[in-house]
C-alpha cells in the first residue's frame, strides 16, 4: 500500500519517506549533553505516516519512537601520580616486582558505578516498597479498629441519649408530683398549726421558770382579757440557741385548746395595733408553715413600695397579697406576680425573685437539651413519657390519683 513516512524536525536523524527507516544525520550524539532541549531530541524521534491510497484511509497517524543512547568509550585510559619513581636494590633475581603503575579508566569505572547504582537503587525501592506496604497494613487495620471503636462509641452514646430522655421524663413527672405532695405537706402543717399563735419581740429573760404564766397574764391585761378563760396548752420558745444579749429574742409560740379563744386573742391585738411588754413592742401574727413564711417574707419589699405610695394593702392567708386601688382591690399569688403587675401599672421598675427550690429546679431540668448525634432514632417523647408514667406507677402508693 502506498504511504509517505515523515519526521518532525530532529537535527539528529532522518527517515526515508519510502522505506520508513530510521538513520542518524551525522550530528554527533553525546549521552552526556548538558543541553536539555538537544539531550530529548537525542532520545525522542516522532515519526508520521500519511495514506496515500485512493481514498485514502486516514488523513495521517504519528508515532514516537524511543532511542536508548548507550554511552561511548570516549575516554582514553589515564597513569596516576606520575612522574612514576621507583628504587631497584643492586642484585635483585630476575622476575622480582620493583614497582606498581596504577592507571584509571573512566568509561570503565562510570560503566561500573551506573550498574552499582542501578542494582542499589532497586534494591532500595523494593525494600522501600515492602516497608510502606507493611505500613499501610498497619495503617488499614488500626483504621479499621478505630472505625469499630466509633462505631461501638455511637451506639452507646444512642443508648445514652435515649437513656437521658427518659431519664428527664421520669425527673419531671417525679417534681411534679413532690411539688403537688409539697402543696398538701404545707397545707396540712398550716392545719395543724391554725390554733397556734407567735409572738415576736418578747424579751428572752422573761419568763424563764414559767414562760406560759407570764404570756398568759400578758395576753390579759394588754388586751383587755381578764375574764376570759384563754386555755393555753402549750408556751414555749422557738428552738435553737439562746441569742447574743444585743439580737432580737426567739419568738413564743402558744398553743389554744379552741379556735375561737385564739381569734378572739388575734384581734384583739391587732385591734389594738401597739402591745408592749417591758417597754418592748410585741407582734401577734399567725404560726405559719416554714414555706408559707418565706412566701409571705418575700412580700417585705412590695409592702415597703405600698406604704410609700399611700396604697392599703392585706396579707391574708396563707402567703397572698390583696391591694386595694382606686378601681378596686386585686389579689396576688405570689411576690413575682405582685411586682409584675406594680411594674406595668408604672408604681416601680425593681425586680424580684422568690426562693423556690423546685421552681428552680423545674427551670433547670426544662433548659436541658441533648441532641442525638448517631443515627439511631429515638422514641417519640410521648412514648417517653407514657413509659415514665408507668414506671412512677410501680413506685407509687395506691391514692386514688393517676400520674
Amino acid at each position: 500500500m502506498p504511504f509517505c513516512g515523515e519526521m518532525i524536525e530532529n537535527p539528529f536523524y532522518t527517515i526515508n519517506r519510502n522505506t520508513g527507516k530510521i538513520r542518524t544525520s551525522g550530528a554527533v550524539l553525546d549521552r552526556k549533553s548538558q543541553n536539555a532541549r538537544s539531550a530529548q531530541l537525542m532520545r525522542t524521534i516522532i515519526v508520521s505516516a500519511i495514506d496515500r491510497g485512493t481514498p485514502p484511509l486516514r488523513s495521517s497517524a504519528s508515532a514516537r519512537v524511543y532511542v536508548n543512547l548507550l554511552d561511548l568509550n570516549d575516554n582514553d585510559p589515564a597513569f596516576l601520580n606520575l612522574p612514576f619513581v621507583a628504587e631497584v636494590p643492586e642484585g635483585l633475581p630476575v622476575g622480582s616486582s620493583v614497582f606498581r603503575a596504577l592507571r584509571s579508566d573512566v568509561n570503565t569505572e562510570l560503566n561500573n558505578f551506573k550498574e552499582t547504582f542501578s542494582r542499589d537503587w532497586k534494591a532500595d525501592l523494593a525494600s522501600l516498597s515492602t516497608d510502606i506496604n507493611l505500613k499501610l497494613n498497619e495503617i488499614a487495620k488500626d483504621l479499621k479498629d478505630t472505625v469499630n471503636r466509633v462505631e461501638e462509641a455511637e451506639h452507646r452514646v444512642a443508648d445514652l441519649e435515649e437513656w437521658n430522655a427518659e431519664a428527664r421524663d421520669v425527673l419531671s413527672q417525679t417534681l411534679d408530683i413532690q411539688q403537688k405532695m409539697q402543696i398538701k405537706l404545707t397545707d396540712l402543717e398550716a392545719r395543724s398549726r391554725r390554733n397556734n399563735i407567735r409572738l415576736y419581740g418578747i424579751p428572752e429573760e422573761v419568763g424563764d421558770d414559767n414562760i406560759q404564766e407570764v404570756v398568759e397574764n400578758f395576753i390579759k391585761t394588754e388586751l383587755s382579757l381578764p375574764d376570759t378563760e384563754l386555755g393555753i396548752q402549750r408556751c414555749h420558745r422557738a428552738l435553737g440557741p439562746k441569742p447574743p444579749p444585743n439580737a432580737n429574742p426567739r419568738s413564743v409560740f402558744l398553743y389554744f385548746l379552741e379556735y375561737r379563744i385564739k381569734e378572739l386573742v388575734l384581734r384583739s391585738a391587732w385591734k389594738k395595733r401597739e402591745v408592749y411588754l417591758k417597754g418592748r413592742r410585741v407582734y401577734f401574727d399567725q404560726d405559719y408553715p416554714a414555706e408559707t413564711q418565706k412566701k409571705r417574707k418575700a412580700y417585705a419589699p412590695i409592702r415597703k413600695l405600698l406604704k410609700e405610695k399611700g396604697l392599703r394593702f392585706q396579707t391574708p392567708p396563707p402567703a397572698k397579697l390583696r391591694v386595694f386601688f382606686e378601681d378596686g382591690p386585686i389579689v396576688y399569688n405570689s411576690a413575682t406576680e405582685a411586682m409584675e403587675d406594680l411594674k406595668k401599672k408604672g408604681l416601680t421598675t425593681a425586680n424580684i425573685r422568690e426562693d423556690t427550690a423546685t421552681s428552680t429546679s423545674m427551670e433547670k431540668l426544662s433548659k436541658i437539651s441533648w441532641e442525638t448525634a448517631g443515627a439511631k432514632p429515638r422514641r417519640n417523647r410521648d412514648d417517653h413519657q407514657e413509659r415514665a408514667r408507668k414506671r412512677l406507677q410501680d413506685f407509687r402508693r395506691d391514692t386514688g390519683e393517676t400520674v
